[in-house]
C-alpha cells in the first residue's frame, strides 16, 4: 500500500525489523510519535522505512527520542505532511540508511 493512502493504524501494522536487519535501500522515512516517554522526558518515535516508490519496508525504532541526521556528499532532506494520516515524511531523492534501533537511531548516506 501506497503511504499516501495508510492511516496512522495501517502504520502501526506495519512489522518491525529484526535487529539490525540490513533493509536495503531507504528514501524516505514516515515519523511515528508513540505514547510513552522515554528516560530523558521526551516522546519516543518509531520510524517506517520507505522504498523510492513510498511503499513501507519494515518499522524502526521505538524507544527512540532522537533521529540524528549526519549526511555528506550533498544529500538533501525535504519534510512533508502525509494527506490521509496527518504523520510527518521525511525523504530524499538518494537512497540513505538507518542505524539500530537505539536511543537515538542515526541516517547516513547508503555509502557509509
Amino acid at each position: 500500500m501506497n503511504i499516501c493512502e495508510m492511516t496512522r493504524k495501517d502504520f502501526d501494522l506495519v512489522r518491525k525489523r529484526g535487529w539490525d536487519e540490513n533493509i536495503g535501500e531507504i528514501y524516505s522515512l514516515i515519523i511515528l510519535p508513540e505514547r510513552h516517554k522515554h528516560d530523558s522526558g521526551y516522546r519516543c518515535m518509531s520510524f517506517v522505512a520507505c522504498d523510492k516508490v513510498n511503499n513501507p519496508i519494515c518499522k524502526c525504532g521505538g524507544c527512540t527520542d532522537d533521529l540524528a541526521i549526519g549526511i555528506q556528499d550533498k544529500i538533501y532532506f525535504s519534510m512533508d505532511c502525509l494527506p490521509k494520516s496527518g504523520l510527518l515524511h521525511l525523504w530524499s531523492d538518494r537512497p540513505f540508511s538507518i542505524g539500530s534501533d537505539l536511543s537515538t537511531i542515526s541516517i547516513q548516506n547508503k555509502n557509509q
